[in-house]
């Protein structure tokens, strides 16, 4: 038995009507439909010098790479057609700002902007952003040293002349103390092995 068949007591005494959807119809809308003499969505692409696999301009004006690959996918699962032209911004030879082609989408220039646009909180405040598709992020590439394990693994983290340093610079505190104590304090007088123990305490 289908569950809308089955007698609940919540909706026993109720009948329900059809949704109404936008424009006053009750059939289920199957999507939009761009006319044919309308305008074509411009989308501004980051016309760059350099990561070219991200986003290129050729010289014959064809725009490609992964951000625009990821654009026409993302078109193609749409259940309808969306006409667009890509629109590069900059000449190619100075990377042209991503602030400023997010300030064009909100001035109306451009419809959407494609690219390697990375999402800050001042081009929050002015236009709306999809998921990020790729990761970025710092990365340190290092050659990988194996180290054994000794006793003395304590010492690894300075070189000698750090521990030289190091070692100097007690001296000379200590020796430092000493000069201005053992004069007024009883504790560095005495025999001296008895002040040099006390001055490295």
């Amino acid at each position: 038995m289908p569950p809308e068949e089955l007698e609940n007591a919540s909706s026993s005494g109720q009948k329900l009507h059809s949704v109404v959807w936008p424009g006053q119809t009750t059939q289920n809308p199957r999507g939009w439909v761009f006319s044919n003499n309308g305008r074509h969505l411009r989308i501004g692409v980051p016309n760059r010098y350099m990561f070219e696999e991200v986003v290129s301009v050729q010289s014959n004006g064809i725009i490609t790479g992964f951000c625009v690959d990821v654009f026409v996918a993302a078109l193609s699962l749409l259940p309808y057609a969306v006409p667009y032209e890509l629109v590069a911004l900059g000449d190619g030879h100075d990377n042209p700002s991503n602030t400023e082609l997010v300030r064009l989408i909100t001035a109306g220039v451009f419809d959407a902007g494609v690219g390697d646009i990375t999402i800050i909180t001042e081009r929050t405040k002015m236009a709306d952003f999809t998921q990020p598709y790729v990761e970025s992020g710092l990365v340190v590439v290092a050659p990988v040293k194996k180290l054994g394990s000794s006793a003395m693994a304590f010492l690894r983290p300075f070189t000698p002349q750090m521990w030289l340093i190091a070692a100097s610079s007690f001296l000379i505190v200590g020796a430092v103390i000493w000069c201005l104590e053992h004069k007024h304090n009883d504790d560095f007088r005495g025999p001296p092995r008895r002040q040099v123990i006390t001055t490295f305490w």
